[in-house]
């Protein structure tokens, strides 16, 4: 289910009580209301870049990959296999595909994909699985820069150095006191999945706590 907001729109300036307002679907991430915010800081130069990638498609994939019906079936589905080895992920032009468990994934593909997803999943697999869109309830950001890693040793007690946690790998863990979850996908750059509930805490936490770095959040 695609995340959408309603949003109240009158045709007139001011609405009376007797005007017939309309209500309008609306799409908005959990960060929409960043975009207003001016920082109170601004850096000539930055070594910090927090950017949202807005819109994508999430979906939980549950198997068991003992059932090589079910690993080919995915491979099948979605062009690429399944990363089967803890704290692996792979990664095509357009999909996402993140270790959860031994039995879970998290699919991250293009905006508004999860039905042409969902159905080639279906029509590749049979038997004991289950496919879950939870595209409204978290979303996508990219942490990047030469401080980058700093911020998140700030944040976390996971280790997070390029020899224990290399590009491609991907965490779970605590993160200044909430839940994310982290992969590498350079030396100085990280994707973060963050819950929709702590999405303005963990971005006013990520903007604080690289301000003596220089920190800048792209507003796309």
């Amino acid at each position: 289910m695609s995340d959408i907001t309603l949003e109240a729109r009158a045709d007139n300036k001011v609405a009376s009580p007797s005007s017939k307002e309309q209500l309008m679907p609306r799409e908005a991430s959990p960060l929409a209301h960043v975009e207003f915010i001016t920082p109170d800081q601004l850096y000539q130069e930055t070594s910090v870049d927090i950017r949202e990638i807005k819109g994508l498609t999430h979906l939980i994939l549950r198997g068991k990959t003992e059932n090589p019906a079910f690993t080919s079936g995915v491979e099948k589905a979605l062009g690429v296999a399944l990363p089967v080895t803890p704290r692996t992920s792979v990664q095509t032009d357009s999909l996402r595909v993140f270790w959860q468990s031994p039995d879970e994934w998290l699919i991250i593909g293009e905006p508004n994909s999860a039905a042409a997803i969902e159905l080639a999943l279906h029509q590749h697999l049979e038997g004991h699985y289950a496919v879950t869109e939870v595209s409204s309830g978290q979303t996508l950001l990219i942490l990047s820069g030469a401080n980058a890693e700093n911020v998140i040793k700030k944040s976390t007690l996971y280790d997070v150095h390029i020899s224990q946690f290399p590009i491609g790998h991907v965490a779970g863990t605590t993160f200044a006191k909430s839940q994310i979850q982290i992969r590498r996908i350079g030396e100085q750059s990280f994707e973060l999945v963050v819950r929709r509930s702590f999405a303005d805490y963990l971005w006013m936490w990520l903007m604080d706590a690289g301000r003596e770095y220089g920190v800048v959040f792209h507003k796309d």
